[in-house]
């Protein structure tokens, strides 16, 4: 019984700590897409870039083509007003050797 307690415990605390992590506040600097690609690369005014998953470049991030038309338009929205933004980044895999984008938040003033 001790055993099964162990590993439930043991199996939230893994997935506790591999949990998605948001980035602070910021703007986005530079937005980036290559001809043919429908991915972003996204640059922000941090001081120092979050990198969950620990990737090779963690100087920008990576927002795959995959993602839905609205977070394209609230990045593309939020680059062309200045606003502040907040970054979802996947903690479990890198995307093009940068942390990969899930999801956007538009802050208020």
């Amino acid at each position: 019984m001790r055993f099964f307690v162990f590993i439930i415990f043991f199996s939230l605390f893994i997935q506790a700590a591999m949990a998605n992590e948001e980035t602070p506040t910021t703007k986005i600097k530079i937005l980036q897409s290559w001809a043919g690609d429908n991915a972003f690369y996204i640059w922000t005014d941090e001081q120092a870039k979050l990198n969950p998953a620990n990737c090779n470049y963690s100087g920008s991030y990576y927002l795959p083509a995959s993602a839905s038309e609205s977070t394209k338009s609230m990045i593309i929205s939020a680059a062309m007003s200045k606003a502040n933004v907040k970054f979802v980044l996947y903690s479990e895999g890198c995307q093009q050797n940068r942390p990969q984008v899930v999801a956007v938040k538009i802050i208020g003033d």
